[in-house]
This record gives C-alpha cells, sequence and structure tokens, in this order.
C-alpha cells in the first residue's frame, strides 16, 4: 500500500502559548473563525501563503504550528 503524508496540526498549543484567542487571530488574519477553529483540529489547511503569514504573526517558524507525518503501510 502506499504511505500518506499528512500534517499535524499543533496550533492549539501554539495559541495557547501565547494566551490567543481563536477569535482574536482570526480577526487579525482577516478570516473567520470557523476557517481559523479548522485549520486548530486540522480538519483543513490554510494556503501556503496562509501558513507563512499565520507562523510570522504567532512568531513562530511554520514547522512550530504544524508537524509533517508519514502514515506507516499497513
Amino acid at each position: 500500500m502506499k504511505k500518506d503524508k499528512l500534517l499535524k496540526s499543533k496550533l492549539r498549543i501554539r495559541l495557547a502559548e501565547l494566551e490567543k484567542t481563536q477569535k482574536e487571530v482570526a480577526e487579525d488574519l482577516g478570516v473567520t473563525q470557523q476557517v481559523l477553529s479548522s485549520w486548530v483540529t486540522g480538519n483543513s489547511h490554510p494556503t501556503l501563503v496562509g501558513a507563512f503569514k499565520l507562523s510570522r504573526y504567532l512568531n513562530c517558524s511554520i514547522y512550530d504550528i504544524w508537524e509533517w507525518i508519514e502514515e506507516k503501510e499497513e
């Protein structure tokens, strides 16, 4: 079987470290709270440009808010 590569969101952790709410971040970035919530839960991901904007806003690397993982073959 093929291996699937996935992104695991660590955004919730970073927001907690900075004591920022999803609502606050969403408003500052010009996205809806629902969109940001989807990024936090890993149900969707921003565009590459959006990911860079978010990492700059949170003063961290993209790697601090998403982890690239590979599923093991079954």
